[in-house]
Formats: structure tokens, C-alpha cells, sequence
């Protein structure tokens, strides 16, 4: 995954990014936004008086983060490298979410293999903020699908895994090629 992201980026035009003063703004932001988040769940998930609820509740808000802030934004630094434009950040009207943004890049680039790491277990958990416990399970619903998806605690951790992967690689690649390129 790290090598396909680099081969993705390291090109010479990534400098250009470095050069916005927006995307460097946004970079900035995103960088400070994923240690805070990583520093909450390791607190989250080291506390022994952290409940189960309260757990799933951290791992729904960091996979949130994961799709909505730092994917959004990695994906669109990739975009803008080939030519596109950074898309306005934040959530709202006339602001592309991470979904069309994964659509974007998986037509660019199909060697990120985008479908096959975001898996639709991974993909269900974004899109699902009505979730509970029930026994060994996570249970996932939606208002607009009424049909609850039940994954073990396991299946629901190597979900939130396989997108924090997918997150980091993609980071890593882009600080190299910057890096390569400056």
C-alpha cells in the first residue's frame, strides 16, 4: 500500500502542493487534528474504567475522523498533485465528502486498490452512526437502511485497522514525496 501511494506521488509537480498557502493551512490543521485524535484513543483504550459503550463510541469518532478529515483530505492532496483542485474543507453544501472523493481517486489510481482496503465492513462503519452493543457484537444501523449489520468486536477492530493503514500509508507516502521533492 505505502509503495503504490508513493508511486502515486512521488512526482516532481507534488511540490506545487507545498507551495498553497490553503493546503499548507490544511495540512497543518490535519497533522495537529490526527495526533490529538490518536493520543484520545490511546488514552480511551488504556483507561480500565472505560466502558465497552464508551470504547465503541472513541472508535466511532476516530473512524469518523479517519474518512471525514484525514482520508478527505489525503485523497484530495493526491488529486490536486494531478492537476486538480483541493476541494473547500469542512462538511456541507458544495463540499465533497470522502465518498466521492474515494470514487475520484479509485477511476485515477486503481492500483491504491481503494474498494479492496476499505472494505464494506469499514465502509458500513462510516456510514452507520447508529450503532450499539449487543453481546460479542457491534451492531451498525441507519435510518436509511433499515437492515442492521452485526459484525464481532474483532471484524469491527480489523476495520478500523485497515483504514487507519490505508490513512497512515497514504500520510507517509505524501510527506516522502514532499520530502523528495522540496
Amino acid at each position: 500500500l505505502l509503495d503504490e501511494s508513493l508511486r502515486v506521488l512521488d512526482r516532481p509537480n507534488v511540490a506545487k502542493i507545498a507551495q498553497d498557502p490553503e493546503w499548507v493551512h490544511q495540512h497543518q490543521l490535519t497533522a495537529t487534528r490526527a495526533a490529538g485524535d490518536t493520543a484520545k484513543m490511546n488514552r480511551t483504550l488504556n483507561d480500565p474504567d472505560v466502558t465497552d459503550a464508551e470504547c465503541l463510541d472513541a472508535l466511532m469518532d476516530f473512524v469518523d475522523d479517519l474518512r471525514e478529515v484525514r482520508l478527505r483530505y489525503i485523497l484530495a492532496a493526491l488529486l490536486k498533485v494531478d492537476g486538480g483542485a483541493i476541494p473547500p474543507g469542512g462538511r456541507g453544501k458544495g463540499v465533497s465528502g470522502a465518498g466521492d472523493l474515494i470514487k475520484k481517486a479509485n477511476a485515477k489510481w486503481p492500483g491504491l486498490d481503494l474498494d479492496r482496503t476499505l472494505s464494506s465492513a469499514g465502509r458500513n462503519i462510516a456510514a452507520h452512526r447508529d450503532y450499539h452493543l449487543e453481546k460479542d457484537y457491534v451492531v451498525l444501523t441507519s435510518t436509511l437502511d433499515p437492515e442492521a449489520i452485526r459484525m464481532s468486536f474483532d471484524e469491527f477492530l480489523d476495520a478500523v485497522l485497515a483504514q487507519l493503514e490505508l490513512v497512515m500509508a497514504l500520510e507517509t507516502a505524501l510527506e516522502m514525496a514532499l520530502a523528495r521533492h522540496d
